[in-house]
């Protein structure tokens, strides 16, 4: 039952003279007050417009130095400035919330981008923007990176019981991460049968075997002829572990996966798991050429969404040379998240795995390892890979100096 509500009396009292005295000066109080208040925050609205306004100007005026600054490209307008950058100073910003879209107006993430951009070289004024430093970065960069080819064979079972022969070939990238010629690169490229669904359920069901011992690898410099001209590899302008000069350091230890296997003859298959252990450690005979920096784990954590990436390499291996020399392709996008492993935008192609993901800083935080979709790319975080090159470095300095060659991988886990 709804609750009745109050009404007026039909005749209203009559208030005594001092009653209905006190009652108008009430009332006159009351609309002097709410006066007031309404102009207080007519007032406050106004101060807010002020300060809005003043706020605008000192935008422009940023603008207009930074557009006259030397040497400095013109900075992209946000969407509901007019004008060009040297005509900002008399123009003021309509409200952009309010504007409805225009043709050829800068999307949200290009406005964003902007006022980053301003903010950040307002803070230091000498700061290059992140495309600027990937520029710079790249000519000295490529001077680390390595394309790296790996071929194995393997055995598959004739129906007569019978062994046929069977050669299989991957392309990658590596690069120096110190002086002394260690490079770091992906597993999945020294090791490519350990990843290989199909042939684990063969290895597995007795139907298929790796011949490991003829696995060859080969790592050419960037900017070195690397095929001749029937588009085949020359071992001999690389090097390479058929000739001694290329040498398998170390692997992360292997981590098996159970997988739903494709046939009939096996219910699972143990596969490598694609995670952390996705690493090895490569080995030049040469100390000519320069380390890329590593970053720290505080640099690591410090990343955050959308923080400008870079990455180098040789997307689709020799497929994506139209020459016979190892030229790099350059990518660039931003960090999407980070968990264990780094999510970028940035596309990580085949041929693209175990090159460096790289900070405008020219700092490297992560190895390119695999992709989900043109804008999924996966990338192993760099203390990962730092862990495994400082043990690697250090099972290797002892075992030259005693003669014995390093063990590849550490203990299955």
């Amino acid at each position: 039952m709804s609750q009745a509500q109050p009404s007026l009396p039909e005749n209203p009292p009559v208030l005594p003279r001092r009653s209905a005295g006190r009652w108008a000066l009430g009332l006159c109080l009351a609309t002097l007050l709410g006066g007031l208040s309404l102009s207080a925050v007519s007032h406050s609205a106004a101060e807010q417009a002020r300060a809005s306004s003043i706020r605008q100007d000192a935008l422009l005026a940023r603008i207009a130095r930074l557009e006259a600054r030397p040497g400095t490209a013109n900075p992209e307008i946000p969407s509901g400035y007019r004008g060009t950058p040297a005509t900002l100073a008399a123009s003021r910003p309509a409200n952009i919330a309010s504007q409805p879209p225009r043709e050829g107006a800068p999307t949200p993430i290009e406005v964003a981008t902007t006022v980053a951009r301003l903010f950040r070289t307002a803070r230091d004024p000498g700061a290059p923007t992140p495309e600027e430093a990937f520029r710079v970065l790249e000519s000295t960069v490529e001077k680390s990176i390595f394309l790296v080819h790996s071929t194995f064979v393997y055995e598959t079972k004739d129906l007569d019981g019978s062994w046929v022969r069977h050669s299989s070939s991957t392309w990658g990238t590596a690069f120096v991460a110190h002086g002394d010629g260690y490079l770091l690169t992906n597993k999945h490229l020294v090791a490519p049968w350990k990843f290989d669904g199909e042939l684990c359920a063969l290895t597995e069901s007795g139907d298929a075997r790796v011949l490991t011992d003829t696995a060859i690898l080969t790592a050419w410099p960037a900017g070195t002829e690397c095929l001749d001209d029937k588009r085949q590899p020359i071992l001999d302008t690389g090097f390479t572990t058929l000739r001694g000069t290329l040498h398998l350091v170390a692997e992360a230890p292997d981590s098996f996966a159970l997988r739903a296997g494709d046939d009939d003859r096996a219910t699972s298959v143990r596969v490598h798991a694609l995670d952390n252990a996705d690493l090895a450690v490569l080995r030049i005979d040469s100390k000519d050429f320069p380390a890329l920096p590593l970053g720290t784990l505080g640099e690591e954590r410090r990343l955050s969404k959308l923080t400008p990436l870079m990455t180098v390499g040789f997307p689709r291996g020799n497929g994506g040379l139209e020459g016979t020399k190892a030229e790099t392709s350059v990518s660039t996008g931003v960090l999407r998240k980070m968990e264990s492993t780094l999510h970028v935008t940035t596309p990580i192609v085949a041929g693209n795995s175990g090159g460096p993901l790289l900070t405008a800083d020219g700092r490297v935080v992560g190895v390119a390892t695999r992709i989900y979709s043109e804008t999924l790319g996966i990338g192993i975080r760099i203390h990962h890979a730092r862990a495994l090159l400082e043990e690697a470095m250090t099972v290797d300095k002892i075992a030259n100096a005693a003669n014995v060659p390093p063990p590849r991988s550490s203990k299955k886990r």
